[in-house]
């Protein structure tokens, strides 16, 4: 869908990241270092990521079993998906972008619905509109 597309999930995914950390009491200053914007602009841009390459594979097609099976190491963020999920349904956060994760991974669900989908939500639906006033001040 492009670069404005990508751009979009990222700054929507740094936002959902930010509000299941406030959920958990988590510093959100920590987010705008290099373990929250660092790490997902490296998941998001580089070709050596393991999720980089699991995300990649998974848009051309293939299934996690046929990726995991061809792999010699797992992708933290397989994992993390299952543990984020459950804190957001836990904290009753909306959190589309790790429900969509999940029902990629998990469900099967074409890796194009997903992006299709998450493309349609709303700008502001889902998001915790006062961690951009916290990050601001």
């Amino acid at each position: 869908m492009g670069e404005n597309a990508r751009a979009l999930l990222i700054s929507r995914g740094l936002l959902e990241m930010m509000s299941i950390g406030k959920a958990l009491g988590a510093n959100l200053e920590a987010f705008m270092g290099l373990a929250g914007v660092g790490d997902l602009v490296a998941t998001c841009f580089s070709t050596h990521s393991r999720n980089y390459t699991v995300g990649y594979r998974l848009a051309r097609g293939e299934t996690l079993s046929q990726i995991i099976e061809d792999s010699e190491e797992v992708a933290e963020g397989v994992n993390t998906t299952q543990v984020v999920k459950q804190l957001a349904d836990h904290y009753q956060i909306t959190a589309p972008i790790t429900r969509m994760l999940y029902r990629l991974l998990f469900e099967d669900l074409p890796a194009q619905q997903a992006l299709r989908s998450l493309m349609k939500i709303p700008l502001g639906e889902g998001e915790d509109m006062g961690l951009y006033k916290k990050i601001a001040t």
